[in-house]
């Protein structure tokens, strides 16, 4: 039976069907048992194990932060397989070095084996199985089948952005959190999920634990994405797809939909400037043609060691070692901490908990098509002051939906646009300030005495400012990302032959992308 679930349970990309990562953990400990105990044996399915394990660990590994600990994505009911030393049940250091053990792996741990390494294989670890130096931090990478991407940067910080199928058959298990993102920063939780809190015995916190309203992404008109009927079943689920996934040295981007609004789609655009800045726009639109207005509201959940202060469009999330600020284009915020009213403002640690958090909502009622941007800033040398909304110009019928945004900083302006054009118009180009592309995206970074210092492209072939000098981006052809930085030159996806690049009048030399790397890990920031 456990040979035959693998190929019913394990996706191909290593992730579980079940879409939850507390039962994707289970399931690396069930065969990692199997394993352990066919080995033992001499049972001729212990290959077979072993190769199931390694594909369970390595998405395992992708889904833990650099310290081991899982984000809450989908149902968790507390519970481990094998509790040996009193360890958090979202702490996966323990599997992933038995993994790394197990499969002579190394990559997989985050760490020294760890005392239930040497519990579960007792004399049977040898010396060579462990782990010799600090495992290298996996880069930024997707899980594209069970619909998980992974941004990571070199301070550790983790970013996992649900944009898949609903779950394995009734999902039941999974919850309504499609294009839903969870961010630590450093090993510190902040953008959490709301988690499980009880299955049966309290059904009002089943249900509005695993609504959309209690996960990081948009609700519409008050419903949830997916629609429960019973604790473990759906009588309406929302599919997620991705239709843009970009992850380089310097950012990571992803464009997702799903169909939980049909005939509203909710469109979301993910950019992560490692360490600096992450840009999330949302986009309300009608494929019926409707024009009535509807009502928005993206919901921001944040993990109780944070302290949160709200205005009209912006709030300060703080903790004893770091500051996030978070500001709203096209929204206005409220603030929820333990809200009997609305259900807000809650979230459970564990199955069987529920306790008072932190949730920022940014509401929007408009006809659609219309966009709510959140910026949450995360370099705090460079905090931001204010995010606008600013027009994008094009040719009319040439874009299908378009946003763009100036983000004031303490020693910067950001200029931020996306764009998609209408497929059936001829190739053509935008302008968002002083810019003019051709791409799906483009952010360009003025430093104090407004020179160029930070670019960043997707799927474009030119980029330049109404001063050549400061910015000229010319390429052969488009390319899937490119990035620019006046510190570590120029870098693009695909070939370089024939690629012009001059910022400040410096023309740069442009190289390969070297996206497949680990990276080296660096210290956590103090619970």
């Amino acid at each position: 039976m456990l040979v035959q679930e693998i190929a019913r349970q394990v996706a191909d990309d290593g992730g579980h069907c079940e879409r939850s990562t507390h039962y994707h953990r289970y399931t690396l400990d069930f065969y990692m048992l199997a394993l352990t105990v066919a080995r033992a044996c001499a049972d001729e399915a212990a290959p077979v194990f072993e190769h199931a394990v390694g594909r369970l660990a390595y998405a395992a590994r992708l889904l833990s932060d650099d310290t081991g600990r899982a984000p809450h994505i989908g149902d968790d009911d507390g519970g481990m397989l094998a509790p040996l030393c009193g360890r958090r049940s979202d702490d996966w250091s323990d599997s992933l070095a038995i993994a790394a053990a197990l499969t002579g792996r190394g990559d997989l741990a985050v760490g020294a084996p760890t005392e239930e390494t040497w519990w579960w294989l007792g004399g049977h670890l040898r010396a060579h199985d462990a782990p010799g130096s600090m495992p290298l931090a996996p880069p930024s990478a997707a899980l594209a089948e069970t619909g998980y991407y992974v941004s990571r940067s070199p301070r550790g910080d983790h970013l996992v952005i649900d944009a898949g199928p609903h779950g394995y058959q009734n999902g039941g298990h999974a919850h309504a959190d499609a294009l839903s993102l969870t961010y630590s920063i450093a090993g510190v939780p902040l953008l959490i999920d709301c988690g499980t809190g009880s299955y049966t015995i309290d059904p009002e916190v089943r249900d509005r634990l695993r609504s959309s309203a209690c996960h990081n992404t948009l609700e519409i008109d008050g419903r949830s994405q997916s629609t429960p009927r019973g604790p473990f079943h759906w009588a309406h689920s929302a599919s997620a797809s991705a239709t843009r996934w970009r992850a380089n040295e310097a950012f990571d981007y992803l464009q997702g939909e799903h169909d939980g609004y049909t005939p509203i789609v909710h469109r979301r655009h993910v950019l992560a400037l490692h360490g600096d800045i992450i840009i999330v726009a949302d986009l309300v639109a009608d494929i019926g043609g409707g024009s009535e207005p509807h009502s928005a509201a993206v919901h921001w959940h944040i993990d109780p060691r944070w302290q949160v202060t709200t205005s009209r469009d912006n709030a300060v999330i703080q903790s004893n070692a770091s500051r996030v600020d978070l500001h709203i284009a096209q929204g206005s915020l409220e603030c929820f901490r333990g809200d009997a009213e609305s259900g807000l403002g809650w979230y459970s640690p564990v199955y069987g908990i529920v306790e008072p958090a932190t949730t920022v909502r940014a509401t929007r009622v408009a006809a659609p098509p219309f966009w709510i941007v959140s910026a949450f800033g995360l370099d705090s040398s460079n905090a931001v002051q204010s995010l606008d909304t600013l027009p994008v110009w094009a040719e009319a019928g040439v874009l299908r939906d378009a946003v763009g945004v100036r983000i004031v900083r303490d020693r910067s302006i950001d200029y931020a646009l996306i764009a998609d054009a209408d497929r059936s118009s001829r190739p053509a180009s935008w302008r968002l300030a002083d810019f003019e592309t051709d791409a799906h995206l483009l952010f360009v970074r003025l430093d104090a005495d407004r020179s160029v210092a930070r670019v960043a492209m997707v799927d474009g072939s030119f980029a330049r400012s109404a001063s050549k000098r400061a910015l000229d981006v010319v390429l052969p052809r488009a390319v899937a990302d490119m990035h620019v930085d006046m510190a570590h030159g120029a870098h693009l996806a695909g070939s370089a032959f024939g690629a012009r690049v001059v910022v400040n009048g410096v023309e740069f030399t442009v190289a390969p992308e070297r996206r497949t790397a680990a990276r080296a890990r660096v210290g956590r920031l103090d619970d």
